[in-house]
């Protein structure tokens, strides 16, 4: 998850999904043959409780725009942050700001960057791009976030799905076969363990039942081994693959 925690970052934020988002609906009507492509990007955990599995954006590219849609907004700063964000009673909003200020915020932070270019077509593309503009005006851009069931990567596979008008066909890891919500948050939480603690408390026994494979994707580094297995139907009722290709956009440092 990545935090914007100063009043003023995030008023700037916002002004920058009015205008930069709404350009991009703008380009849709004027140029209608003018492509969209569509990528999830995924940034590897950090050293803060709220990078610990990473964090999840959408990239959508038409023309000279380059956005990134980010769920990941929030104020870190606000009273008892930790308590309410493991409890699943913290709002968080989602901007769409230009993706070369969100690349030089992991950059900065030593995370590596990893871009999956998604096989949509452009009807789902365009799809994708009315609905994270509904979802970007002011009445809706804020949510409830969960730690575990509506969070930066459930947002944004959700969304995916909604444009495709189909659910996506996941592999899991065999490694996860037996996960519940919480020895998979342990597995991430290893080097901080009074972190753990705190979600044991907080959350109780509603995280101990074992996973559906899309459960799994509450973790962003988890949603993108997903996404690398992910199928969709095709016009002619085929399963074919999701993403059409994976680079690193950014390498990270060591302790990233």
């Amino acid at each position: 998850m990545r935090i914007i925690n100063k009043v003023s970052a995030a008023i700037a934020a916002m002004l920058l999904t009015a205008a930069t988002f709404g350009d991009l609906q703008a380009r849709n009507e004027v140029l209608p043959d003018d492509s969209i492509s569509v990528s999830l990007i995924t940034c590897l955990p950090g050293n803060q409780v709220y990078e610990l599995e990473g964090h999840t954006a959408l990239r959508i590219k038409r023309g000279d725009n380059d956005l990134a849609v980010n769920y990941g907004i929030f104020d870190f700063d606000s009273p008892n942050f930790i308590y309410r964000f493991v409890k699943g009673e913290t709002d968080y909003m989602v901007a769409a700001y230009p993706f070369e200020y969100f690349m030089a915020d992991y950059m900065r932070h030593g995370r590596r960057v990893v871009e999956q270019h998604l096989g949509l077509t452009q009807p789902q593309a365009h799809r994708l791009s009315e609905l994270l503009s509904e979802n970007l005006q002011p009445e809706n851009r804020t949510y409830r976030y969960n730690y575990v069931k509506d969070n930066c990567a459930t947002r944004p596979l959700a969304m995916l799905e909604a444009a495709i008008g189909d659910t996506l066909s996941f592999t899991a890891p065999d490694h996860t076969a037996d996960w519940t919500f919480r020895n998979a948050m342990r597995q991430y939480h290893a080097n901080y363990p009074w972190y753990q603690f705190g979600i044991d408390l907080a959350l109780g026994s509603g995280i101990d039942y074992k996973l559906s494979t899309r459960e799994k994707s509450f973790a962003p580094e988890m949603l993108l081994a997903l996404m690398s297995t992910a199928t969709l139907r095709d016009s002619t009722g085929n399963q074919v693959p999701l993403v059409n290709s994976t680079e690193t956009l950014w390498e990270g440092e060591p302790s990233g």
